[in-house]
């Protein structure tokens, strides 16, 4: 199966996996705990945030709808370029105020919230560049020079950050409450991220 992807994916799967295990250096290195893995998380999630944005800005696609008569395709065009330039701030607000509350959840789940929130410069360091890359090189392999952001459809890009952070964080923390070690929990968002990356291309090839 993985014969089967192109270099860009490839390269990007590759990156992904990396800096996924470099969550390993802040066990290891930094004596994070599970909740501290967690938050790292949740920060990718704020990135992730980021790049949708980006990915409306540069769709092409069409807003699904029933089937329009070619007189009215001009106007259908119009109704697309509207619907995304309401679509960004509201998704911008939006899902603002999830990452908002998703923090609120996380510090109170966490013993020491406190001290867990303190690690926050150091979790942008040791991995907020390096997830912020890897994303990047994604949405740069994969959604601009693949082709994928004239097949994107708006409403699509707009929901699929939320499947993505709901399924992983609902992982994790479930995993976390059952104490399970965090390196099996980030071997668990390692497989979840690679299965979701996967997803999301062959979803473009049948757009």
């Amino acid at each position: 199966m993985l014969t089967k992807l192109s270099p860009g994916t490839k390269t990007s799967l590759s990156v992904l996996i990396a800096v996924n295990l470099m969550a390993l250096v802040g066990i290891i290195a930094f004596g994070w705990d599970t909740f501290t893995i967690i938050l790292a998380y949740w920060l990718e999630s704020a990135i992730i945030g980021f790049y949708s944005i980006l990915k409306l800005i540069f769709s092409k696609g069409e807003i699904k709808t029933k089937k329009v008569p070619p007189k009215f395709r001009g106007l259908q065009k119009t109704v697309n370029r509207a619907a995304k330039i309401f679509l960004i701030p509201f998704f911008i607000v939006h899902f603002g105020a999830f990452m908002v509350i998703h923090f609120f959840f996380i510090t109170i789940l966490s013993e020491s919230p406190g001290q867990t929130i303190a690690q926050i410069p150091l979790i942008a360091l040791t991995l907020g560049v390096g997830l912020f890359v890897s994303h990047g090189i994604s949405f740069w392999n994969n959604y601009i020079k693949n082709n994928e952001y004239k097949k994107a459809n708006p409403q699509n890009l707009m929901l699929s950050p939320y499947k993505r952070v709901i399924i992983m964080h609902a992982t994790i923390i479930f995993g976390a409450m059952l104490s399970v070690p965090a390196m099996i929990l980030i071997l668990l968002k390692t497989i979840i991220d690679i299965i979701a990356h996967l997803r999301e291309r062959k979803a473009f090839k049948k757009a």
